[in-house]
């Protein structure tokens, strides 16, 4: 499908990261994402709001949250950057915390991009 772009032709207003997912979304659940995860067609969104299903492929959804802070940690699940509390390892086991509480898997593939972004995180300015 063909999207316009939102801003007008000699305005120098930004397009807000992840604008065209985030147009997807209900209104009650407003725009400040969590985490994404991917069921069967499906896409299960979470915001500190609430949470709903959206039909839509997870790719196209990554794509769509190009320039939204995040990162995708599991073939299936897509956290935001200021939603991770903390990193949890258990043996071979790692998850993220997010600040809601939820548990969401990090698979050995995903492993060092959310590492590296935790270190950059600890690093102090």
């Amino acid at each position: 499908p063909f999207f316009m772009d939102q801003r007008r032709a000699g305005s120098s207003l930004p397009i807000s990261p992840g604008a065209q997912f985030l147009s997807r979304l209900p209104d009650h659940l407003g725009s400040t994402l969590l985490c994404l995860q991917m069921e069967d067609h499906y896409l299960r969104v979470t915001t500190e709001q609430g949470a709903a299903l959206i039909l839509l492929r997870f790719r196209d959804a990554l794509n769509e949250l190009a320039d939204y802070p995040g990162l995708q940690v599991h073939r299936s699940w897509w956290v935001a950057s200021r939603a991770i509390a903390r990193l949890s390892r258990s043996g071979r086991k790692t998850e993220v915390i997010l600040n809601n509480g939820q548990r969401v898997p990090v698979s050995a593939s995903f492993r060092d991009g959310i590492d590296a972004l935790l270190n950059l995180r600890a690093k102090p300015d």
